[in-house]
Protein backbone atom coordinates (compact mmCIF):
# COMPACT_ATOMS: atom_id res chain seq x y z
CA UNK A 1 0.00 0.00 0.00
CA UNK A 2 2.76 2.34 0.34
CA UNK A 3 4.86 1.33 -2.49
CA UNK A 4 4.86 -0.90 -5.43
CA UNK A 5 7.81 -2.32 -5.06
CA UNK A 6 8.10 -6.58 -4.06
CA UNK A 7 10.10 -8.80 -2.53
CA UNK A 8 10.85 -10.18 -6.10
CA UNK A 9 12.65 -6.39 -7.19
CA UNK A 10 14.93 -6.82 -4.34
CA UNK A 11 18.91 -7.30 -5.38
CA UNK A 12 19.32 -10.98 -4.81
CA UNK A 13 22.92 -11.30 -5.25
CA UNK A 14 23.71 -8.01 -2.80
CA UNK A 15 21.16 -10.21 -0.43
CA UNK A 16 23.47 -12.98 -1.02
CA UNK A 17 26.41 -11.68 -0.28
CA UNK A 18 25.46 -9.88 2.69
CA UNK A 19 24.03 -12.92 3.96
CA UNK A 20 27.44 -14.46 3.18
CA UNK A 21 28.88 -12.03 5.54
CA UNK A 22 26.64 -12.15 8.61
CA UNK A 23 26.41 -15.88 9.60
CA UNK A 24 25.08 -15.11 13.18
CA UNK A 25 22.83 -13.37 14.96
CA UNK A 26 19.48 -11.20 14.01
CA UNK A 27 20.61 -9.59 11.12
CA UNK A 28 21.68 -12.82 9.93
CA UNK A 29 18.69 -13.90 9.88
CA UNK A 30 16.94 -10.60 8.79
CA UNK A 31 18.79 -10.86 5.60
CA UNK A 32 17.30 -14.84 5.20
CA UNK A 33 14.48 -14.03 6.02
CA UNK A 34 14.20 -11.11 2.99
CA UNK A 35 15.69 -13.92 0.74
CA UNK A 36 12.96 -15.70 1.44
CA UNK A 37 10.68 -13.13 0.36
CA UNK A 38 11.84 -12.80 -2.74
CA UNK A 39 12.07 -16.28 -3.69
CA UNK A 40 8.52 -17.48 -2.87
CA UNK A 41 7.71 -13.70 -4.71
CA UNK A 42 9.65 -15.06 -7.87
CA UNK A 43 7.84 -18.10 -7.69
CA UNK A 44 11.01 -19.99 -6.88
CA UNK A 45 9.36 -21.87 -4.11
CA UNK A 46 11.58 -25.24 -5.12
CA UNK A 47 14.96 -23.74 -5.75
CA UNK A 48 17.48 -25.91 -4.42
CA UNK A 49 19.15 -23.37 -1.86
CA UNK A 50 15.74 -22.10 -0.08
CA UNK A 51 17.98 -19.78 2.75
CA UNK A 52 15.35 -20.94 5.39
CA UNK A 53 14.11 -23.82 5.19
CA UNK A 54 16.91 -25.48 7.49
CA UNK A 55 18.50 -22.28 9.23
CA UNK A 56 22.09 -23.00 10.57
CA UNK A 57 21.93 -22.73 14.61
CA UNK A 58 24.24 -19.87 14.96
CA UNK A 59 21.45 -18.07 13.06
CA UNK A 60 18.14 -19.55 14.98
CA UNK A 61 18.92 -17.20 18.39
CA UNK A 62 16.63 -14.36 17.48
CA UNK A 63 14.00 -17.15 17.48
CA UNK A 64 14.68 -18.14 21.23
CA UNK A 65 12.49 -14.32 21.81
CA UNK A 66 9.67 -14.22 20.00
CA UNK A 67 6.81 -16.49 18.34
CA UNK A 68 6.31 -14.63 15.57
CA UNK A 69 10.32 -15.52 13.72
CA UNK A 70 8.65 -19.80 14.12
CA UNK A 71 5.64 -18.85 11.26
CA UNK A 72 8.19 -18.24 8.79
CA UNK A 73 9.76 -21.83 9.00
CA UNK A 74 6.19 -23.60 9.80
CA UNK A 75 4.58 -22.09 6.14
CA UNK A 76 8.06 -22.77 4.43
CA UNK A 77 8.13 -26.31 5.72
CA UNK A 78 4.56 -27.38 5.58
CA UNK A 79 3.31 -25.32 2.27
CA UNK A 80 6.52 -24.70 0.25
CA UNK A 81 8.75 -27.96 1.30
CA UNK A 82 5.81 -29.93 1.76
CA UNK A 83 7.32 -31.63 5.46
CA UNK A 84 4.98 -32.15 7.70
CA UNK A 85 7.03 -33.28 10.06
CA UNK A 86 9.73 -30.39 10.38
CA UNK A 87 6.34 -27.92 9.92
CA UNK A 88 4.80 -29.75 13.08
CA UNK A 89 8.27 -29.39 15.12
CA UNK A 90 8.72 -25.86 14.14
CA UNK A 91 4.01 -25.12 15.02
CA UNK A 92 5.48 -26.75 18.66
CA UNK A 93 8.02 -24.78 19.27
CA UNK A 94 6.17 -21.79 18.36
CA UNK A 95 3.38 -22.70 20.91
CA UNK A 96 5.63 -23.76 23.39
CA UNK A 97 6.63 -19.42 23.17
CA UNK A 98 2.45 -18.73 24.22
CA UNK A 99 2.00 -16.79 21.05
CA UNK A 100 -0.62 -14.01 22.01
CA UNK A 101 -0.52 -12.27 18.43
CA UNK A 102 -2.67 -14.88 16.14
CA UNK A 103 -3.12 -12.57 13.07
CA UNK A 104 -3.78 -13.89 9.61
CA UNK A 105 -0.04 -15.18 8.79
CA UNK A 106 -0.48 -17.42 11.93
CA UNK A 107 -4.10 -18.72 10.66
CA UNK A 108 -1.98 -18.40 7.07
CA UNK A 109 0.82 -21.16 9.00
CA UNK A 110 -2.16 -22.98 11.04
CA UNK A 111 -3.66 -23.31 7.81
CA UNK A 112 -0.34 -24.86 5.68
CA UNK A 113 0.40 -27.14 8.58
CA UNK A 114 -2.94 -28.82 8.67
CA UNK A 115 -3.21 -29.34 5.03
CA UNK A 116 0.53 -30.54 4.84
CA UNK A 117 -0.63 -33.24 7.27
CA UNK A 118 -3.68 -34.36 5.21
CA UNK A 119 -6.58 -32.48 7.21
CA UNK A 120 -8.21 -30.36 4.37
CA UNK A 121 -10.91 -29.92 6.66
CA UNK A 122 -9.58 -28.40 9.47
CA UNK A 123 -7.19 -26.29 7.10
CA UNK A 124 -10.21 -25.28 5.16
CA UNK A 125 -11.63 -24.16 8.75
CA UNK A 126 -8.04 -22.31 9.90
Amino acid sequence: MVTPLRPRNYDIEALQRAADAFTKGQQAMLLRLLAYNYFHDCGQITKPAMPLIRPRQSIISPLQRSAQWHTVFVFGNAFLKRDSAAARAWWERMQAKNPTDTDEVYWLCDSALLWSENSREQANEA
